[in-house]
């Protein structure tokens, strides 16, 4: 990572010697990508990766192609649609991801041919969603959102899969116990998918020590000196990638959070973390849950379960609402609404109110337009017995639906 940071050309000779000699597969393809983030990869290395012994390599080489493409290298297209007659299922997935991805002429074609030639049922079935119309993630998205998101993969490719992997469960550590990596998984981290000021914080500042209990040879480094909407584009795409779900960081936050923490100098631990960041509350049998219409489908919107929902039974009209009585007065700080699984579901506007005793409402304590499938409302910390979000939008072919409601407790 420090190499790419550096922009350290000086070691491009040697790091293309590795790519083509080294013993290891797992250093080759590392190799591989610094020489990427390095902008140091050129057609004849990846040509020649592309013959790899190793399918891990051939793999992560298809995917490196792609930047040598966006710079209009097309020459490499015949080399990569080769791929497809690989004998490694993995790499026929990736080489028709990167022919998808990247829109080849006729590529939806050929790989219709090369899904139908194969023996490997994950090929005819991973293959057969990527080219199915309509059936990818990007379409739970905004526009901008999207936009957001191919810039924080972008970044992400750059700096952060050095230490984090590919696949967001952490880069191979060379030469140590097996399964050690030399970063924290980001898949199911309980910080990036926890409060969104979580990771904006540990991007801006760095994060020292151990995570879960485990140390970890390479140390998050700060990446303050980027701009706001640099931080919360990385901080976005690792929230909605790698099978997490979570709502997106905003510039705003970055700047709020920046201004907050201006005089730190040191990096994060994991225990700082953990008690300046809200903590979700946990739902349980003591909450009581109502709503406008649809009532006895609101245990639905907070059973840990996304496959599950709750919704309004009828199109988003203004006055719908939900509403949650806690067995006592809760010091609340924000609110997550989840309709990941109905993504054109979410609340065309909202006000959330609190009270004492469920029937004096005092003036919205948040307020605004909705914004996306998995919205992150944040809320001055107040304490209040009763709390209620109230659909003030119209939305005459949607529901409202609510698959998972997650509510922040303040410190």
């Amino acid at each position: 990572k420090l190499l790419v940071v550096r922009q350290d050309k000086s070691v491009v000779p040697a790091l293309a010697r590795m790519v083509r000699t080294h013993p290891d597969p797992r250093a080759r393809a590392h190799a591989l990508w610094t020489l990427e983030g390095l902008a140091a990869a050129d057609a004849p290395l990846v040509r020649a990766a592309l013959n790899d012994p190793d399918p891990l390599v051939r793999e992560n080489t298809i995917r490196v192609a792609e930047s040598l493409l966006k710079a209009g290298d097309v020459s490499l297209i015949p080399a990569l649609l080769a791929m497809g007659k690989d004998a490694d299922p993995k790499v026929v997935i990736q080489a028709i991801g990167t022919a998808k991805r990247m829109n080849f002429p006729e590529w939806n074609a050929w790989a219709e041919t090369t899904i139908a030639a194969s023996t490997s049922e994950g090929v005819r079935q991973i293959g057969t969603r990527l080219t199915a119309v309509g059936q990818n993630q990007g379409n739970a998205f905004t526009r901008a959102e999207q936009a957001v998101l191919k810039r924080g993969e972008a970044i992400y490719r750059e700096l952060c899969f050095a230490c984090h992997g590919n696949d967001g469960k952490g880069m191979a550590q060379l030469g140590t116990t097996p399964g050690a990596t030399l970063g924290p998984p980001l898949a199911g981290s309980r910080t990036v998918n926890g409060h969104p000021d979580g990771p904006a914080l540990v991007l801006l500042h760095g994060l020292a020590g151990p995570v879960n209990g485990k140390p970890y040879e390479a140390q998050m480094v700060p990446m303050n000196s980027n701009p706001d909407d640099w931080i919360a584009a990385a901080a976005s795409y690792v929230r909605n990638n790698f099978g997490n779900r979570a709502g997106f960081v905003t510039a705003d936050d970055v700047k709020r959070l920046r201004a907050a923490n201006a005089a730190r100098t040191e990096p994060w631990t994991e225990a700082e973390l953990r008690a300046k960041l809200p903590e979700p509350l946990l739902s349980t049998r003591d909450w009581k849950l109502t709503a406008s219409s649809g009532g006895d489908g609101c245990t639905a919107a907070t059973d840990g379960k996304v496959g599950t929902r709750w919704d309004t039974r009828t199109p988003q009209i203004p006055g719908q609402w939900f509403q949650i009585e806690f067995p006592g007065a809760v010091r609340i700080a924000g609110l997550r609404l989840d309709a990941s699984r109905s993504p054109d579901d979410f609340p065309r506007g909202y006000k959330v109110q609190m009270s004492d005793d469920g029937r004096s409402w005092g003036d919205a304590v948040a307020q605004g337009r909705g914004n996306g499938a998995v919205m992150e409302i944040p809320i001055a910390p107040a304490t209040a017995r009763f709390l209620r979000i109230t659909q003030t939008g119209s939305a005459s072919g949607n529901y409202w639906s609510i698959h998972e409601l997650q509510v922040y407790a303040a410190k």
